[in-house]
């Protein structure tokens, strides 16, 4: 089988699952409908909390052409803050209200 052929099989596979997974998950918990529920917002529920957590980051270095000449790895600590957040949902179908808790996580 061909190379290229192959990369095009996993492409169109990938593209698929994607979509699929988009329909899949805006399933109404109540009636089961799919494609039925919309987001109406969220509110943060926890205070903003800092804490400090290694990353690894990746420098690339150019010459004066704009080509990359390597790269390199280093660890770095920093500053995050984490907090919860509730998202609002509501079905387009039947009407049912629900909400879904998400902790996120960004640098600050």
């Amino acid at each position: 089988m061909d190379i290229g052929l192959i990369i095009i099989f996993v492409v169109v596979g990938l593209i698929l699952w994607l979509i699929l997974k988009h329909v899949f998950a805006n399933k109404c918990p109540k009636c089961q409908q799919y494609r039925a529920v919309e987001y109406e917002g969220h509110k943060i529920t926890s205070e903003k909390e800092p804490f400090f957590k290694t990353l690894t980051r990746e420098d690339i270095h150019k010459n004066s052409e704009g080509k990359e000449t390597g790269r390199t790895e280093r660890t770095e600590q920093v500053r995050m803050i984490r907090y919860s957040t509730r998202n609002y949902y509501h079905c387009n179908k039947c009407g049912y209200k629900f909400c879904k808790d998400k902790i996120v996580e960004e640098e600050g």
